[in-house]
């Protein structure tokens, strides 16, 4: 039988998304609208040009350079925290969008079933909600996109 891992305390921490228990509802909401404006967009690419930036860095030096390991680690390091930064809030932002979707769907069921109660009237199968934006995940590591 195969073992199952079991996160550390750390480990689930780390994996938690940003804020996950301290957001009201009502900046979830504000947050799932900020994805929606023009402007969102330039902050992600200002953000994988900034991880781009830290990944040439590290592929630029010269390893016959002075203190190359020195310098090496210090780079790769430092594109490892601009990349993992990047990729937490990219990924809280998902989540929290996420729980606004799925909490409007709930709602938007709830008071179907409240209506049909009052009225007797039954729908006949699940209906999709339109006004309910399909899922965007945003990538949180530089694309090719916009690079020649």
């Amino acid at each position: 039988m195969p073992t199952i891992k079991v996160p550390t305390e750390r480990e689930a921490t780390e994996s938690a998304p940003l804020l996950r228990e301290e957001l009201t509802t009502q900046e979830r909401i504000l947050l799932t609208q900020l994805t929606h404006m023009p402007g969102f967009k330039v902050l992600v690419k200002l953000l994988q040009a900034a991880c781009a930036r830290f990944n040439d860095n590290v592929i630029k030096l010269d390893p016959e350079a002075p203190d190359y390991d020195t310098k090496i680690s210090k780079r790769q390091l430092k594109a490892w925290v601009a990349s993992k930064f990047s990729a937490d809030v990219f990924k809280a932002i998902d989540w929290h969008t996420d729980q606004v979707i799925l909490a409007e769907q709930e709602n938007q069921e709830e008071s179907v079933d409240a209506v049909a109660k009052v009225f007797g009237i039954h729908t006949i199968g699940p209906k999709k909600n339109l006004l309910v934006q399909p899922k965007r995940k945003v990538s949180a590591t530089p694309t090719s996109e916009g690079k020649q």
